[in-house]
Formats: C-alpha cells, sequence, structure tokens
C-alpha cells in the first residue's frame, strides 16, 4: 500500500503523507504488530513521506479530518482479502470512509494476509492485576457500608450506588478494571441485597431485571469512562509532544553554532524520545561524535562503518533498517536540500527497537527539524563567507580606484611633456 502511494504521488508531483491514527486500541497491539507497525512508518518516510501521528478515538474520523485540512485530492487505503471477524471489522473502517468521502479520490489497495488466531492472553493483564484487585476492593467497601446502612436507606438506592466503584475504577485504571468491577457489583448486590439473601439463587422476575440492567449499566458505565480516560490520555501526551515541539524549535533558532545546535539536538531528542542518542559530523574522510552524554560512547567498527554509509548515501542504516544490521545503534541522517549535513544515533534497550512504535512520527518532525537547523547554519556560514568575498571585492576595487586617481595626473603630465617634444623636434616649415 505504501508504495502504491508513492508511486501515484510520483505520477501527480505530489506529495505524499503518511498518516498514522494513534487510538486506544493502539496500547493492545502485540509485539509483532508494533515492529510491523514500525516498518510501514520506516519504509515511508525512506519513500519521502511526510509522518504525521494522530490521536484520535475514531480512526476514521481522523482520517477524513485530516484529509480536509490539508486539501488532500488523493486518500490511498488498504483492504486485505482474508475473510473473518477480524478482517471485517476492519474493512468496516474502510467502507465507512468510501461512503463519507466527497471531492476526493479513493484509491482502495487490497493485498493478502493471513488472518491471525485470537489470542485470549490479551485479556489478562500485561503488567499487574492493581486495576481489578482496586475494583473488587472498592466494591467490597461500598458492600458493607451498604449493607450497615440498609436499615436506614432501605435498599432501593444500594444497585445505584454499585455505579459509583465501576466509573471510578474505569476511569483510573481503564476498560477491562472496569469490567471486573461491574461483575463484582452484580454478583454482591444479589448476594447480599436480593431475597433470599446469602444466595446466588433470585426467585422474584422483578429482582431478575434489576440484577441484569445493573450489570448492564455498570459495564456500559465502565466502558464510557474508560473511553473517555483514553481519549483524556492521547490528548495529554500530544500536548505534551506538541509543547515539546514547540520548545525544541525556539530553541534550535537560538542556537549559533554547529557545537552548540548539536549538543541541543542531542538533548532534546534524548529527553523526548527517551532513547540514548549522539550526533556525528563529517571529519576529513569519516565521521566522528560531536555530541554525546555524560560519557563518550566508543563504537564498535561495523558501527563507525552504518554512521559512514549514512553519511555518505543519505539514507538510514543499522539496528532495525535494511543496511549494516548488526549494528548496535541506528542511524539517521539529518538531510536537507544541501545534502547530509549530520547524522543521528539512536540505541535503545537491549531487545527493543532504537525509536518505539508510538514515537516514530515524533522523531520523524524532530529530525527533520534537526536538519532545517543544520541547514540554516550552512546557509549561514555560506554567506558570512560571502560577505567576506564581497568585502574583499569591494576592498580591492576601491584599492584600485585610487591608484588609478592617484596615478592619473603623473601619467597625464608625462603625456603632456612627451607630446611637447615631439612637436619641439620636429622641424618648422
Amino acid at each position: 500500500m505504501v508504495r502504491s502511494a508513492k508511486r501515484l504521488a510520483d505520477a501527480l508531483k505530489a506529495p505524499m503523507i503518511a498518516l498514522y491514527v494513534e487510538t486506544p486500541a493502539a496500547a493492545r497491539f502485540s509485539d509483532p504488530e508494533k515492529t510491523q507497525l514500525g516498518r510501514n512508518l520506516s519504509l515511508a518516510a525512506s519513500l519521502g513521506a511526510t509522518l504525521q501521528s494522530v490521536p484520535a478515538t475514531s480512526a476514521q474520523e481522523a482520517i477524513l479530518s485530516q484529509a480536509r485540512e490539508m486539501r488532500a485530492t488523493q486518500l490511498v487505503l488498504g483492504r486485505s482479502r482474508g475473510s473473518g471477524g477480524w478482517f471485517r471489522r476492519r474493512d468496516r473502517v474502510v467502507q465507512d470512509i468510501l461512503d463519507r468521502t466527497t471531492g476526493i479520490a479513493v484509491h482502495v489497495i487490497r493485498f493478502d494476509e493471513t488472518p491471525r488466531a485470537r489470542d485470549w492472553r490479551r485479556l489478562l493483564p500485561r503488567e499487574n492485576w492493581t486495576g481489578d484487585v482496586v475494583g473488587i476492593a472498592s466494591v467490597g467497601v461500598l458492600t458493607l457500608i451498604a449493607y450497615l446502612a440498609q436499615g436506614w436507606i432501605g435498599r432501593g438506592p444500594i444497585d445505584m450506588l454499585y455505579l459509583v466503584p465501576v466509573i471510578a475504577t474505569a476511569s483510573f485504571y481503564g476498560s477491562r478494571a472496569g469490567l471486573v468491577a461491574a461483575i463484582a457489583a452484580g454478583i454482591a448486590y444479589n448476594f447480599f441485597f436480593l431475597a433470599p439473601v446469602y444466595t446466588f439463587i433470585i426467585y422474584s422476575p422483578a429482582n431478575v431485571i434489576t440484577a441484569v440492567l445493573l450489570v448492564i449499566v455498570a459495564v456500559i458505565t465502565s466502558q464510557l469512562a474508560a473511553r473517555a480516560r483514553a481519549a483524556a490520555a492521547l490528548a495529554m501526551r500530544s500536548a505534551r509532544e506538541n509543547a515539546g515541539l514547540a520548545r525544541f524549535a525556539t530553541r534550535l533558532g537560538a542556537a549559533s553554532t554547529t557545537e552548540e545546535t548539536a549538543q541541543l539536538i542531542r538533548d532534546e531528542l534524548r529527553s523526548l524520545l527517551a532513547v540514548q542518542t549522539i550526533v556525528l559530523h563529517r571529519s576529513g574522510d569519516s565521521v566522528e561524535i560531536s555530541a554525546f552524554g555524560q560519557t563518550k560512547p566508543k563504537l564498535t567498527p561495523i558501527d563507525q562503518a552504518a554512521a559512514e554509509w549514512v553519511m555518505e548515501h543519505g539514507e538510514d542504516a543499522g539496528l532495525a533498517t535494511n543496511t549494516l544490521t548488526a549494528s548496535e545503534w541506528q542511524f539517521r541522517p539529518l538531510k536537507t536540500s544541501l545534502g547530509t549535513l549530520a547524522v543521528l544515533g539512536f540505541r535503545g534497550p537491549p531487545g527493543r527497537d532504537p525509536i518505539p512504535t508510538e514515537r516514530a512520527a515524533l522523531a520523524e518532525s524532530l529530525i527533520d527539524q534537526a536538519a532545517l537547523a543544520h541547514e540554516r547554519l550552512k546557509l549561514e556560514t555560506d554567506m558570512r563567507d560571502m560577505e567576506v568575498v564581497r568585502q574583499r571585492d569591494s576592498l580591492r576595487a576601491a584599492l584600485l580606484a585610487s591608484l588609478s586617481h592617484d596615478l592619473r595626473t603623473p601619467l597625464t603630465a608625462v603625456t603632456a611633456l612627451n607630446l611637447s617634444r615631439r612637436c619641439a623636434a620636429r622641424p618648422a616649415g
């Protein structure tokens, strides 16, 4: 799909933008899916696309909104040939975009994909059981309070009180913890407050409806609260990234030397991407590290070869690329219309990609700004050199004009004297 979009952009002589819509579902991606996403973004960047990352709760809404804002005329989407629930849900997004798009040529690229087996382990927590424990504990505390106070408040409002721990748990710990709290709330309400109490048997149809509705309402409210929490988290992260980009651009504009700019780029990329970062510049026939952290890392021969290859060819090399993959670093060029001006090196924790997938678009934006900063310094240096040449030429012209003026009078006198001698030597008659 990426290569098809590139061919279309080249045919139309138009810029290509690769849009990554980060939804709450991205947090549940498996490691192979994250790796594939990173490869797709890297491929798009290597083909000259501009990467954009947009946090949103709806992929189709984000795609349509960005297309309208950028006044796009062509939209390339992918649709798999597979059949099954997973593919049908994804194809519904494509169909929704097709139904709602006007004034834009939509290209749907079909490709073969092997159906993946459903991994029920995704339902289990990846880190800990804190959210589940908190949800069950909060339901237990509310059950104890309601049980002690039922003589005063009655059993009527107790079912609604169970929504409080469910919503709170979903808001702080996510939808799965909210679902656990909702199920626990339904069980506790049935066991302690529906006749006959202390059993899970319900005789009254009204009580059956009450218990079922409690679980349904609790599940719905937990999902809504979890979605609101996920949307707020995405918005906050997007705001932090935008603030970081703005700060980075401001600090780059104030830098006046290559050394200062290189150290600034290293510090900011290290802070925003949370990976080890170095900056390399050309030194004679090779490249050398010009900005690093507290300790200057020692590059292996493979690392050095990868960095030099990037400086020479202007393409990525090293770890998680297609060139010199044995390197422990991933090297990216700071490339502009003036050529490759510097090289960035990234190294992440062992066993992980140098640049996290969720920060790939942010990394591309930072690298573009760093390249533009180096281009600005290069142009300023060239302009200063041209100014020196201009001043030298101006001084030379002034010197020649002064010498010409100073020599003009003596030369005129000599010419006149020579002319008078010729006239005196000429015989009369």
